[in-house]
């Protein structure tokens, strides 16, 4: 196939996936909308209208979250349905090794507080507020919030990301470009530069460690350990790392387990024989 063709058909399918995602997400919300019963089907203007749309969102986070990744999951099930060459190798003859398993676990924690920290430590400079310390009125209850941040939304994304778009990315190109390619689709779903930047980089790691045992739960077990933390830590963040010195041994010990854990990752020779997880 020709160099430019390819290229053009590899920038439509990231479009094309990311379209994708950007319609769920705004499907889930009017999920929300819908149900909830906060927002009047008719306000006195159209900026009032959508003032309410912004509030109940704000108070509906989780639940739009779970909306999003339900007609995700019924979108990705049509598509491989219907043969659309939509490839995602979940259980692949069970190539993750067990000590590939326990440090993608370690490093997905160890990741979400060294990053955190990085974060809290530039707030510091920049006199901007953190992102733990920041705090939003949700009206979702507990058990919804564990549902979409610490398996929803990993088990989706990884599938969408890792599974469907990386995989077809590996059909029309490189491993490496295609590491690189579902990096910039997942970084595009963030806002702020700061996230765009972060998202690119988890999302390259989390591309790695497909590439390097060819088993979709490496991803998916480093997401999960990953928003395990995220979500644990806004509820002893100011207990941790309210004093600078105890921020500063945090981002030491963080990057060590990081670094450790990262070296066993990728250095675990893969297992070829199969393996129950």
């Amino acid at each position: 196939m020709d160099n430019k063709l390819l290229r053009m058909r590899i920038f439509r399918q990231m479009i094309g996936y990311y379209l994708l995602f950007l319609l769920c997400q705004i499907g889930g919300e009017m999920i929300v909308l819908l149900t909830s019963g906060e927002v009047p089907m008719a306000a006195q203007n159209d900026a009032a209208f959508a003032q309410l749309v912004l509030e109940c969102v704000s108070r509906h986070p989780y639940a739009c979250m779970l909306g999003t990744y339900c007609l995700l999951f019924v979108i990705l099930l049509y598509k491989k349905a219907r043969k659309r060459q939509i490839v995602i190798p979940m259980v692949p003859a069970g190539r993750m090794t067990a000590a590939q398993a326990v440090s993608g676990v370690v490093m997905g924690a160890a990741g979400c507080m060294w990053s955190g920290i990085v974060l809290e430590l530039i707030s510091r400079r920049t006199a901007e507020a953190s992102p733990f310390t920041q705090t939003v009125t949700v009206v979702d209850p507990v058990w919804m919030e564990v549902l979409a941040i610490v398996i929803a939304a990993p088990l989706m994304e990884e599938i969408l990301f890792r599974g469907a778009i990386y995989s077809r990315m590996r059909v029309l190109t490189r491993p490496l470009a295609a590491v690189l390619c579902q990096a910039a689709v997942y970084a595009a779903m963030y806002g702020d530069t700061t996230s765009m930047i972060w998202g690119f980089l988890f999302g390259v790691i989390l591309g790695l460690s497909i590439l390097r045992t060819e088993d979709l739960r490496a991803p998916v077990l480093i997401h999960i350990a990953y928003n395990a933390v995220t979500f644990l830590s806004p509820r002893f963040y100011d207990d941790l790392f309210s004093a600078r010195g105890v921020t500063t041994t945090g981002l030491i010990v963080s990057g060590l387990l990081l670094a450790a854990a990262g070296i066993v990752f990728f250095r675990e020779p893969r297992n070829q024989t199969p393996e129950v997880m």
